[in-house]
C-alpha cells in the first residue's frame, strides 16, 4: 500500500508516544522504551492534547487535493484512533485498572519473566524495569481511591478476584530469574542478577502485600451495598453511551441493541432446533442439552484429550486457508492450557501475539472444570482466536510496514472481534465443522446474543446482578461459575466491549452480502477478503466506505 512517507513518520511518532493502557497494547509490550505502562492522569491528559493535535493535522491532510483513496482510508481509521484516545482520556476515572479483564498486572509479569538477559546493559535495564514495580502499584492502589471518593465503586464480588489476582502475582524464589536460567548467560551475570534483582523482588512482593491489605481494609465484606452497571453511577449514562461508539463503531441506542439481542437469539435458537433435526433427534433444546450431559458428548476426561480436541480443530482449517484468502500471516499459532494457578482469573482464556523471540501466537485456554464443561464449541473458539480470526488477522496485517502503526497495532474491538466471529462462521463455510461442532458455533453465539441484552439491561436498564444471571442460566449453557465471570466483566470491567462480537459480526456479515448482491458474478472472496483486512483494524463505519470503494472499482474495472 502506497502512503506518503511524510503522513507514516508523523503518524507513527504521535502513536510511539501515546500510551494506549488497553489490552492489546499491555499483551504486545516489550518493555524497549524502558516503561513498564502509565496509568496516570498526566498521561491520560498528555494523551488528550497529543491526540488533538494530531487530528488538526489529518484534517489538514484530508483537504489536500492530490490525496488517494488508499491515504483517505487510512487517515480516517488514523483519526477515529484519535478521537477514541481522547474519548479514553475524558472518561479516565470510570476505567479500573485492577479487574481481572482490564489490569496489565498479568501481562507484564509474563513478558517479565521471559525478559533476555544476555549482557550487564539487558541486565541495567531490567532492573529499571523491576524498579519501577512499587510505584506504578502504589499509582493504581491511589486511583482507586479516588474513585471511591467519585462513588465509582469496586463490587464485592469483585474485590475478591481483584485479591486472589494479586496474590498470584506475589513472586516465589525464581519465578522472575527464568531469563537467566540460559546457557549464554555468564556466571558473573547470573550472581549479579541473584543479589541485584532479589532486593527489587521483594519489594514488589512486599508493595503488593500492602495493596492486597489496602483493598481489603477500604471493602470490608458485607460492609455495603454495591450495584455494578454504570446506571448506577454519577454520569455512567452518558459514559456507557460513549463506550456504545468505542466499542460498535456506531452512536446505537442501548435499547436498540438490546432489541438487537432478543431478535438474534431466536434467530440462532432456530437454527439450533434444525440442527437438532438433523441428527434425527426429537429433543427441544434443554432436553438436548440434557441428551449431551448424559452421555458426555463433546466432554474431555484429561488435560490431553482437551489438548488433542483443539489441535484437532485448528488442523481441519489450515488446509482450507488458500480458498479463501491471498494472503497468510508468516507468524504460526497454536492452542495452549493455562497455568491451574490463572484459572480463576478469566472466564475463556484469551490470545497472546508473538513477540520478540516468540515465533507464534498462542490461545491460552482454561482446563478447568472439564467434568463440568463441555467442549462442544471448542472448533468456534479456535476459528475466533486463531484460523481465520484474530491471529489471522492481525499478525498479517502487522506484517505489512507499508502501514501506520495505527493500523498495524490498533486493536479496535468492533473490527476485530466482529472480524472474529465471521471468521467462526467462515470455518462453517470451509467444512471444518461438522453437526456438533457447528451446534457448538451457535452454543456460543447464544452467548453472544444474550451479550446485547445483558450488557445493556445491567448499564442501560437497571438489570440486576441477579436478574442478569438469570437470564444466561436460561439462555445459555455457561456454568455459573461462567456466568459469574461473564456479568461482571459487562458490568464492572469493560461495559460495553461485549456488544462488539454480535454487532460486530452482524456489519462483516452486512457488507460482504452487500459486495455479493452488488458485483454478482464478480465477486471473488478472496479478492474480497483481502480488501476488508489490508487496512487493519477499521471501524466498522470507515469499513463501509472500504467496501463501497471495492464494489466501485471492481464494477469500473470489470474484474
Amino acid at each position: 500500500m502506497k502512503i506518503r512517507t511524510g503522513f507514516r513518520r508523523e503518524l507513527d511518532s504521535y502513536y510511539q508516544r501515546i500510551h494506549i493502557n488497553d489490552f492489546s497494547s499491555f499483551i504486545k509490550s516489550d518493555f524497549r522504551d524502558g516503561q513498564l505502562f502509565d496509568l496516570s492522569q498526566e498521561r491520560a491528559d498528555r494523551n488528550i492534547r497529543e491526540s488533538r493535535e494530531m487530528m488538526g493535522k489529518i484534517d489538514g491532510w484530508l483537504s489536500q487535493e492530490d490525496i488517494t483513496w488508499e491515504e483517505t482510508a487510512v487517515l480516517k481509521i488514523c483519526r477515529d484512533f484519535c478521537a477514541y484516545i481522547i474519548r479514553n482520556g475524558e472518561y479516565y476515572w470510570y476505567k479500573f485498572n485492577l479487574t481481572h479483564n482490564t489490569t496489565p498486572l498479568p501481562y507484564v509479569v509474563k513478558r517479565l519473566e521471559t525478559y533476555p538477559i544476555r549482557s550487564r546493559e539487558d541486565l541495567d535495564a531490567y532492573e529499571t524495569l523491576l524498579a519501577q514495580f512499587p510505584e506504578k502499584l502504589r499509582g493504581m492502589l491511589e486511583k482507586l481511591r479516588e474513585q471511591e471518593k467519585r462513588g465509582i465503586l469496586l463490587p464485592p464480588e469483585q474485590v475478591g478476584i481483584v485479591i486472589r489476582l494479586l496474590e498470584s502475582l506475589i513472586s516465589p524464589p525464581g519465578t522472575l530469574l527464568k531469563p537467566w536460567n540460559r546457557e549464554n548467560v555468564t556466571v558473573e551475570i547470573a550472581e549479579a542478577v541473584r543479589g541485584r534483582i532479589g532486593r527489587s523482588l521483594a519489594e514488589f512482593n512486599s508493595t503488593l502485600d500492602q495493596m492486597i491489605r489496602d483493598i481489603r481494609d477500604s471493602y470490608p465484606s458485607g460492609s455495603r451495598e454495591i450495584l455494578p452497571g454504570l446506571c448506577h453511577i454519577p454520569g455512567g449514562e452518558e459514559y456507557y453511551r460513549q463506550q456504545i461508539i468505542t466499542y460498535t463503531s456506531y452512536a446505537l441506542e442501548p435499547e436498540e441493541l438490546h432489541a438487537l439481542g432478543y431478535e438474534n437469539l431466536r434467530i440462532t435458537q432456530e437454527k439450533m432446533r434444525g440442527i437438532i433435526r438433523k441428527l434425527g433427534l426429537s429433543f427441544d433444546l434443554k432436553e438436548f442439552q440434557a441428551y449431551l450431559q448424559k452421555n458426555r458428548i463433546c466432554f474431555d476426561n484429561t488435560p490431553e484429550e482437551l489438548q488433542a480436541r483443539f489441535d484437532r480443530a485448528q488442523g481441519r482449517i489450515e488446509p482450507e486457508l488458500d480458498r479463501f484468502f491471498l494472503r497468510k500471516p508468516a507468524a504460526g499459532c497454536r492452542c495452549q492450557a493455562l497455568p491451574k494457578s490463572k484459572e480463576g482469573t478469566t472466564s475463556w482464556g484469551y490470545y497472546s501475539v508473538p513477540i520478540g523471540e516468540e515465533k507464534q501466537g498462542v490461545f491460552y485456554y482454561s482446563a478447568a472444570e472439564l467434568e463440568q464443561r463441555s467442549q462442544i464449541r471448542t472448533a468456534a473458539i479456535v476459528a475466533h482466536e486463531l484460523l481465520p480470526g484474530h491471529h489471522f488477522q492481525t499478525n498479517l496485517i502487522a506484517e505489512d510496514a507499508s502501514l501506520p502503526m495505527i493500523c498495524r497495532e490498533h486493536f479496535n474491538t468492533a473490527y476485530a472481534d466482529g472480524w472474529a466471529e465471521y471468521a467462526a462462521d467462515l470455518a462453517g463455510e470451509m467444512g471444518a465443522y461438522d453437526l456438533y461442532d457447528l451446534y457448538g458455533r451457535y452454543v456460543w453465539d447464544l452467548v453472544l446474543c444474550c451479550r446485547l441484552v445483558v450488557d445493556t439491561g445491567l448499564n442501560a436498564m437497571g438489570w440486576t446482578m441477579d436478574r442478569a444471571r438469570a437470564f444466561m442460566r436460561e439462555n445459555t449453557n455457561l456454568t455459573d461459575s461462567e456466568i459469574f465471570m461473564e456479568t461482571l466483566r459487562y458490568a464492572v470491567d469493560m461495559p460495553a466491549q461485549a456488544l462488539a462480537y454480535k454487532y460486530g459480526s452482524l456489519k462483516m456479515r452486512e457488507l460482504r452480502e452487500k459486495a455479493q448482491g452488488a458485483l454478482k458474478e464478480r465477486f471473488d472472496i478472496r479478492r474480497y477478503h483481502e480488501e476488508v483486512l489490508r487496512y487493519g483494524s477499521a471501524p466498522l463505519h470507515i469499513l463501509d466506505e472500504i467496501v463501497d470503494n471495492y464494489i466501485f472499482s471492481t464494477n469500473q474495472s470489470g474484474k
